[in-house]
């Protein structure tokens, strides 16, 4: 099993803090196995006693009785109860969003001076508006991605193919991490990713919109779905979404679509982007960009997934950014716009990103980076080989950029 470090060292980070470690993301990016390779950590490396930790998956239909709150409550109650020792007890409930009344469950163990809770979660639900009162000070979210293309490079084909090789496949079926088991089977791997898609309109998002008493059919859901994917890194407008749809003699009324989006983006599967105005310093709440947690997701609904390679390409940056823990906007600069400004503490990064520096864009992406101040680095990625620091601006080939 690939050992995903970076979420375990963060778990570690917060180990025994009194506030519930909220293990967050989209369906079958791994959050699961991250639990059970923390779990070993402890237990291999830390020396707890097996007997100090309590795991519940609430996808496991023999815990299908401790859904109910008052049952999970008196189930782990006993249990603690018969822990005689003042050691440390790390309960780990799994998928807890299926528990009714979870909240309550949370704020009634996160505080307990020998409890270390860890809760994990396919959808914000955990971290909606309606719980945010039960639950502020109570749990710090621990965001899970599918595979980067480093740890898909790693997990797969280091020393075996070359890294330009591997991207490739990359770029074609994504980094959700079952994807290997398939042995990069075309048509195994996209009726699995078309599996988890369906899954998640289900379960997650026609279901939050259920729980607001919306209801709407799988074919509307599908076709805002499948306009937002092929639109990725380009601005899209609510509007935008609303004419498409009248295209498909669908008619809907902007609350609604808002609703609907707002679902997606609950669900992970989509993640709203704001606009940065360099000159006047502050966010903007208009034309938003929208990009799809794994791009595989976006692939299965395009004959060619190198279709608008360059927005693939922007899609796959963005979420290696929040991967690295950097705050992230869309940058507009008077006119011109910058794909992308990047904040963590004192650093603010401006980066553009192209399939390749040519005679035809050379102007364009390099005038965007030049021309805008306040950055502490510049970087233009792309697929070109040359690497290079001219006149305030580092120009990085994307694929070496990926493996740092």
């Amino acid at each position: 099993m690939f050992v995903r470090k970076k979420y375990i060292e963060q778990l570690l980070r917060y180990k025994d803090l009194p506030i519930a470690k909220a293990i967050v993301g989209i369906r079958r990016s791994g959050k699961s196995n991250i639990v059970i390779q923390y779990i070993d950590h402890l237990i291999e490396n830390l020396n707890i006693d097996k007997k100090q930790i309590i795991y519940i998956d609430f996808e496991d239909f023999s815990n299908e009785n401790l859904l109910n709150a008052k049952n999970l409550f008196d189930f782990l109650n006993d249990k603690i109860n018969k822990f005689k020792n003042n050691k440390k007890i790390y309960i780990f409930l799994d998928e807890i969003q299926k528990v009714e009344k979870f909240e309550s469950i949370i704020s009634t163990f996160y505080k307990k001076t020998n409890i270390d809770l860890y809760i994990t979660g396919s959808n914000s639900f955990l971290l909606d508006n309606k719980r945010s009162t039960l639950l502020t000070g109570r749990t710090i979210p621990i965001y899970v991605f599918p595979f980067s293309f480093k740890e898909f490079y790693q997990n797969y084909h280091k020393d075996k193919i070359s890294h330009y090789e591997s991207f490739d496949l990359y770029l074609k079926f994504g980094g959700m991490p079952f994807v290997s088991f398939l042995n990069f089977q075309e048509n195994e791997i996209n009726q699995y990713i078309s599996s988890i898609d369906s899954d998640i309109l289900v379960k997650d998002i026609a279901y939050s919109l259920f729980e607001k008493k919306i209801n709407v059919n799988n074919v509307l859901l599908t076709n805002i779905k499948k306009y937002i994917y092929t639109q990725c890194g380009n601005s899209t407008s609510v509007n935008s979404i609303r004419n498409n749809l009248k295209q498909n003699n669908i008619t809907i009324y902007n609350e609604l679509l808002e609703e609907i989006i707002e679902s997606f983006c609950n669900s992970f599967q989509l993640y709203k982007v704001n606009r940065y105005d360099l000159k006047g310093n502050l966010i903007l709440k208009t034309d938003y960009k929208y990009y799809v947690n794994d791009h595989s997701f976006r692939n299965i609904f395009l004959s060619n997934y190198k279709e608008n390679l360059g927005f693939l390409l922007e899609n796959i940056v963005y979420f290696e950014l929040l991967r690295r823990d950097y705050i992230v906007y869309i940058g507009k600069n008077n006119r011109n716009e910058i794909d992308f400004i990047a904040i963590k503490n004192d650093e603010k990064i401006y980066i553009q990103v192209t399939k390749e520096i040519n005679i035809n864009n050379q102007k364009r992406e390099i005038d965007n980076l030049s021309n805008a101040s306040g950055a502490t680095k510049k970087i233009l990625l792309s697929l070109d080989e040359e690497e290079k620091f001219v006149e305030s601006i580092y120009y990085k080939n994307l694929i070496k950029w990926l493996l740092e």
